[in-house]
């Protein structure tokens, strides 16, 4: 009897840590959502202004104007699972207020092209998200080179206006430089595709001094623990920096226009390792796409830094 009744008590107490268990995420989800409730110990999130938007060439009377912003700030203010719902229908909605207005955007104007080349550097994202595809290459190789030319044209965007400083700032000794990633994914991309050709693991120098007019070892990687930005790459430019990626890349485009699809599956051997060219494609564009990732942190670490002075000489 006395085992019973231990058994109920032991079951009881477990019930009771699931349910508290269960409150807390309720409460932090809830906080999430919300920021007005946040505890006080974040009020960062809490007091952080959001700020919309919209832009149009001509003026919207105040009417359609006070329309477009409660359409706007509709989704904020419904429950999480209706917001996805809500944001879809949105910008139908918008275009439907507009065009009653009669102010529907021409797209003919200057100022439409001002906005397009916003687009293209990243100021605005497009809606029509497509890749180039050059129709010198063979459909399956056409593909693979339109994503890694999409990669150098986002880097571009990302990188553009940098100054020295930024392309040689580290977190602390031993981290990669943005200028020593940029560096990086050069000299890597020529490496591989001269051994996709079938080059030689003992003539890469060569072909990355063919090419670039520096050797293997200029990138500074992989770093030691207190070593600082490589010194072979002091003072050098945005512009420079993106200069290298653009040769590697013409490269990679004059060998790939060769080839046929039926050549991705030939197999290399090179130390040791087998691999095919259609691997060698796909491996560039995930390097590429790793390291673009880390520069982008790199961004995100040095203005949380500019931050923190900022906050510690006020």
């Amino acid at each position: 009897m006395f085992g019973v009744m231990r058994t109920d008590h032991t079951a009881s107490a477990l019930q009771l840590r699931e349910r508290r268990r269960i409150a807390v995420l309720r409460r932090r989800r809830r906080a999430a959502l919300h920021p007005n409730i946040l505890p006080p110990h974040i009020p960062q999130l809490a007091t952080r202004p959001f700020v919309i938007r919209i832009e149009f060439q001509d003026e919207l009377p105040d009417a359609i104007a006070a329309r477009v912003v409660a359409l706007a700030l509709a989704p904020l203010r419904k429950p999480n699972q209706l917001r996805r719902r809500l944001c879809g229908r949105l910008l139908a909605k918008l275009f439907e207020v507009i065009g009653a207005s009669g102010n529907r955007p021409e797209h003919d104007t200057e100022e439409s092209e001002n906005h397009r080349v916003a687009h293209r550097r990243g100021m605005v994202r497009d809606m029509d998200l497509c890749l180039a595809r050059d129709p010198s290459f063979q459909p399956t190789i056409g593909l693979l080179i339109a994503q890694l030319d999409d990669q150098l044209r986002r880097i571009h965007e990302f990188v553009d206006g940098w100054e020295v400083q930024h392309l040689e700032w580290q977190a602390k000794p031993g981290r990669n430089t943005a200028g020593m990633l940029l560096t990086h994914i050069a000299i890597v991309e020529l490496v591989w595709m001269h051994l996709a050709c079938g080059g030689s693991h003992d003539t890469r120098e060569a072909r990355v001094r063919a090419v670039l007019g520096f050797g293997l070892e200029v990138d500074g990687m992989p770093m030691k623990a207190t070593e600082r930005h490589s010194p072979a790459l002091a003072d050098v430019t945005a512009e420079q920096y993106l200069a290298w990626m653009d040769k590697s890349r013409m490269a990679t485009r004059e060998i790939a226009r060769s080839w046929t699809d039926a050549d991705l599956t030939r197999t290399f051997d090179s130390h040791g390792h087998a691999f095919t060219r259609e691997w060698v494609l796909y491996h560039l564009l995930e390097h590429f796409a790793a390291h673009f990732g880390q520069i982008a942190a790199l961004a995100h670490a040095m203005r949380d830094n500019k931050a923190a002075i900022a906050a510690r000489e006020t």
